[in-house]
């Protein structure tokens, strides 16, 4: 009911609405309306009371709601229980706890993550109300094997978003990340749960930079927004809704045939370490080799200066371009 009254006060942003009028619209009592008030403005929901007017949201004010999420997603299993949270530890995090409650499709979304993280333990900054933090949770009927391609499976999707709400066409850096030029714009942590034989659950983690004005000196010089390049407040619910309908395009593919290979155009065509001499970080020790092909299950090839040559997968290594550290 709190999100039904979030999603009201969001249609009538720089209006008062009164108790009388939200407890008549949603038949409920004029206390309960009270008290749920109070819930959103606890969790930080800029929420005014104004005296003999009622309840008031500024106008420009952008929030995530399931009410709004479900009337524009328009996919078959995904998202059939949504969850929005104001604020939390970790979207996967969240999700990872819940596991016996959610089923295939259930999606986790906050308004701000206190302590988002990236692949090999990074930090992931998520301030409240900026971006889109959400994490799908799965349970695959395939192998571990093909698993391993979803990471680039939602980087593919998330390229399709970003591009047909922007005509920003990013550049994918393998397995996991989503550069505008040389900056961050979104990452995705996909972990899973199971036996070499089953997996049990996977979350997928994703974090886009949407609407972020400023970030930190820590990162100011390796991370970016979308309104950053294109000086414009973006829909997240729109960037979030397609992102979601993509993924699930490309999934279903890959639940049918080997690979999606409309996922595998965008990944190899938009890559930014194909055919580049890269660093590869792994226990502690730093190698140059070449990248020459990103394989159907998303796997990388590289090569290295003495001609031999390896099958890189996701989680095993850190990547970066030789020029993206030596300048």
């Amino acid at each position: 009911m709190k999100d039904k009254i979030l999603d009201l006060l969001l249609h009538n942003a720089g209006s008062c609405m009164s108790g009388q009028q939200i407890s008549r619209m949603l038949n409920i009592s004029r206390t309960a309306v009270w008290k749920h008030i109070k819930t959103l403005q606890d969790q930080g929901y800029p929420i005014q009371s104004i005296d003999r007017k009622g309840y008031q949201l500024s106008v420009g004010e952008s929030y995530f709601t399931v009410d709004d999420l479900k009337s524009r997603l328009d996919t078959k299993w995904i998202g059939r229980q949504i969850t929005v949270l104001p604020t939390v530890d970790s979207t996967n995090l969240y999700a990872r706890k819940l596991k016996d409650k959610l089923s295939h499709g259930d999606i986790v979304v906050a308004e701000e993550q206190t302590k988002g993280k990236g692949r090999q333990g990074k930090s992931w900054s998520s301030p409240r109300g900026d971006g889109i933090w959400v994490t799908i949770f799965l349970r695959p009927s395939f192998s571990i094997e093909k698993a391993a391609f979803i990471t680039q499976l939602a980087a593919a999707a998330m390229w399709y978003s970003i591009k047909k709400n922007t005509d920003i066409e990013t550049k994918i850096k393998w397995p996991n990340d989503l550069l505008i030029g040389e900056k961050k714009v979104s990452g995705i942590l996909t972990e899973l749960a199971g036996e070499l034989s089953q997996i049990d659950f996977m979350l997928v983690g994703v974090g886009l930079n949407v609407n972020t004005d400023f970030f930190t000196e820590e990162i100011k010089d390796t991370a970016t927004s979308l309104k950053q390049i294109t000086g414009k407040k973006l829909d997240r619910t729109k960037l979030l809704t397609n992102f979601l309908e993509q993924f699930e395009v490309y999934y279903d593919e890959i639940c049918h045939n080997a690979t999606s290979e409309n996922a595998l155009g965008i990944i190899r065509q938009h890559s930014s370490v194909l055919n580049k001499w890269i660093y590869i970080t792994r226990y502690g020790q730093r190698i140059e080799a070449k990248a020459v092909n990103i394989l159907d299950n998303g796997a990388l090839e590289v090569a290295y200066k003495d001609k031999t040559r390896e099958i890189l997968s996701g989680g095993e290594v850190s990547v970066r371009t030789c020029q993206e550290i030596d300048g």
